[in-house]
């Protein structure tokens, strides 16, 4: 029987960390790996599939390419999978349900994650792993939104009871339900990403996000999320987050480029440098273009030596390392702080105003210092 053939090998990485890139690769390319059985851990190969949450994807590529998987592995597997695509259709529906009802109560929702992100990236919800249902909410609309969930049968989850009724919590940034009879969970965000030191904060109001949403059909459901540049950078900011989802976003971002090659490359750069996101959209869509063979139709400018650390260290572990995370988290934000503030002092020169204001502060420095000397 002949040996594995695999295009990408990465040091210090397993076997089964080959081959689930490969078949990615081959997932959004066309292409396929010849597998030999023997050398094989199926039973690891899913495991990091499933922590990667690209299981669906795996089952389709092996499916598809007939690859010589034990009978009994691949029969536990498709069963699984079955379920997973029953699942997400249904949550689909009750997707397509919970936006109808809220718009009846004149409250604005966007779905974003998700189902919805599975029909924007792959154009079909049984192929993204995911176990609840994100809705952004207008924030002037967020207790009224709550309040509608809890009506409909939601318990409100992990939230202390004296936060729960403040116009707006400030240390969180989205409500948590479960509908125990439905086995459903569900989140209504007034915030659509979260730092805990807020350097990455999603600064961009519910109008924009509303005004520029992209619509899509869901459930035989016409509805609105966000747009392609807005999800693009919600994305590589959720991928550096504490979680041991990596692949799985990378997927997304590569079915993204993909599926859309006419999108506005420089303007989506230019408005990740507007919200001091732009050094770490260029790292991950520099990762997916490593990884994944997909990149888009624009340079991409990142430490090479950042990029290799990370994609060996960080996306293909399934294990969280904190420090490891916490180093290229701190490394990537400080380089869009500092870029940040050097392009708002720059900016400061090219109106007369901005030239004075520079010429005051210096003036009142040296001042200050000048009596701080005579003292």
């Amino acid at each position: 029987m002949p040996a594995i053939t695999l295009r990408h090998t990465y040091a210090g990485a397993a076997l089964e960390d080959h081959l689930l890139i490969d078949l990615l690769v081959g997932y959004l390319h066309g292409t396929s790996t010849p597998i030999d059985v023997e050398p094989v851990r199926w039973c690891r190969l899913i495991e990091k599939a499933y922590a990667h949450k690209v299981a669906p994807i795996l089952y389709r590529q092996l499916h598809r390419l007939g690859q010589p998987v034990t009978s009994e592995t691949i029969t536990a597997f498709g069963a699984w999978a079955e379920r997973v695509r029953r699942k997400n259709l249904f949550l689909s529906v009750y997707l397509a349900h919970t936006l109808k009802s809220l718009a009846d109560e004149n409250i604005r929702a966007i779905p974003f994650k998700g189902a919805a992100l599975a029909r924007l990236a792959h154009g079909d919800p049984a192929l993204r792993q995911f176990e609840d249902l994100d809705i952004l909410v207008d924030p002037a609309h967020i207790h009224r939104a709550k309040n509608h969930m809890i009506a409909a049968g939601f318990a409100l989850q992990f939230l202390p009871e004296h936060v729960r009724d403040l116009p707006l919590p400030r240390d969180h940034y989205h409500f948590q339900f479960r509908n125990q009879r439905m086995q459903i969970n569900l989140e209504l965000h007034w915030k659509t990403a979260w730092s805990r030191r807020n350097l990455h904060e999603f600064r961009v109001s519910f109008e924009q996000l509303w005004d520029s949403g992209a619509e899509i059909t869901l459930a035989k459901t016409t509805m609105r999320t966000l747009s392609l540049e807005h999800t693009i950078i919600l994305l590589c900011i959720d991928s550096l987050k504490e979680t041991r989802v990596k692949l799985g976003r990378l997927l997304d971002l590569a079915a993204l480029i993909q599926q859309h090659p006419a999108l506005n490359w420089d303007r989506l750069l230019r408005h990740a440098g507007e919200i001091g996101a732009r050094r770490i959209v260029e790292t991950t869509l520099a990762a997916v273009h490593v990884l994944l063979h997909t990149s888009p139709p624009v340079k991409i400018a990142t430490s090479s030596w950042l990029l290799d650390k990370l994609i060996g260290d960080y996306y293909l572990d399934v294990s969280l390392n904190q420090s490891v995370l916490r180093y290229f988290r701190s490394n990537i934000e400080l380089r869009d702080t500092f870029r940040q503030k050097g392009a708002y002092v720059l900016r400061q020169f090219y109106t007369e105003e901005g030239r004075d204001r520079v010429a005051q502060f210096f003036i009142r420095s040296l001042g200050k210092s000048s009596q701080a000397g005579g003292r």
